[in-house]
C-alpha cells in the first residue's frame, strides 16, 4: 500500500500509512520518467531500469564519472543533479527490491515531510526501514565525484537489507 507515512523518528513502532495527500503515484511516475530519460540520453534502453537495473546504474555512473562535480555547480545545476540522483537511485531500489515511494511526515522538514523509499522485500523476510533518498542525495552533493552505486549501497544499508558495508 502506498500513501503518506506518519512516523515519529524517536518511536520504535512501525509508521502508520495515511491517505491520500500528497499524490505518491504521481510523484513516482514523474521520477520514473525522469530516470528513463536520463538512461535514454546516455544511449541506454530506458527499460533497463526495470529489466536490468544494474546495467542502467553502470551506464549512469559512467556518464557522470568525469563531467559532474557538484561542488562547482551553480544552485540550479545542483538542484537538477540532486533530482537525477533521487530518480535513478529510487528507480533502482523500487525495481531491484520491490520497494515503493512514500511521503514520510516530518515536523522538522520545511515541507512537513520527506520522500522516502520503503516496503523493501528482504530476502530473509526481516523488517526493513524507510530510506530518505533526498537526504542521501543531498549528502552526495558535497563530494567531488558522485557515483549512484554509492547512494544505492548507502540506501541498502540504511534500509536493513544489508548489515555489512
Amino acid at each position: 500500500m502506498r500513501g503518506v507515512i506518519r512516523h515519529d523518528p524517536h518511536e520504535e513502532t512501525p509508521p502508520v500509512i495515511d491517505y491520500p495527500n500528497p499524490n505518491v503515484d504521481e510523484w513516482a511516475a514523474e521520477l520514473r520518467g525522469f530516470a528513463e530519460r536520463i538512461v535514454s540520453s546516455l544511449g541506454g534502453d530506458p527499460q533497463w531500469l526495470r529489466t536490468n537495473p544494474d546495467w542502467a546504474i553502470a551506464l549512469v555512473d559512467r556518464g557522470i564519472a568525469e563531467d559532474f562535480d557538484p561542488t562547482v555547480m551553480d544552485e540550479d545545476d545542483r538542484h537538477r543533479f540532486r533530482g537525477m540522483l533521487m530518480a535513478v537511485t529510487g528507480e533502482f531500489l523500487l525495481n531491484a527490491h520491490g520497494a515503493h515511494w512514500a511521503w514520510l511526515l516530518d515536523d522538522t522538514s520545511p515541507l512537513g515531510g520527506r520522500w522516502v523509499v520503503t516496503g523493501f522485500t528482504h530476502p530473509l523476510g526481516q523488517k526493513t526501514h524507510p530510506v530518505d533518498i533526498g537526504r542521501i542525495s543531498d549528502d552526495a552533493l558535497s563530494l567531488r565525484q558522485v557515483q549512484v552505486i554509492d547512494l544505492i549501497n548507502t540506501a541498502e544499508r540504511e534500509s536493513g537489507l544489508r548489515v555489512i558495508a
